[in-house]
């Protein structure tokens, strides 16, 4: 059985004149067996604050989610989408968008993805 790891992660959506993905400021595994996903859902807003204040991050927008992770580590399927419109030492504005598929759909969807990732990974090449 495929375990299905939940985390937080928080990304720099990058200038579009610049090159290259989002840059990853930050990233926490969570325990949805634990800790009521529900809870977890509605704590991403304040540990997404905690790190940009922390971090001491400047004006721009960023992303944070809390989701299922894949194998190494890189967002799966999300349950939670934040954007926030950081000011350098506050939340300026926020959009949140959930997931219309619930923790149970989201679980089954990570394992199958993952089956087939190691299913393509042990096929041969031809």
């Amino acid at each position: 059985m495929i375990a299905v790891r939940f985390g937080y992660t928080l990304d720099e959506v990058p200038n579009p004149s610049s090159v290259g993905g989002a840059p990853l400021v930050a990233s926490a595994e969570v325990d949805a067996d634990r800790v009521d996903p529900e809870q977890l859902r509605e704590d991403l807003h304040a540990w997404a604050v905690e790190q940009l204040a922390r971090g001491r991050h400047e004006f721009g927008l960023y992303t944070a989610e809390f989701g299922t992770w894949k194998a190494n580590r890189d967002p799966g399927y999300y349950l939670r989408q934040l954007h926030l419109l950081w000011g350098g030492d506050e939340v300026l504005a926020t959009y949140t968008e959930d997931s219309r598929v619930n923790v149970a759909g989201v679980r089954a969807l990570t394992v199958q993805a993952e089956a087939f990732e190691q299913a393509r990974a042990a096929a041969p090449r031809s």
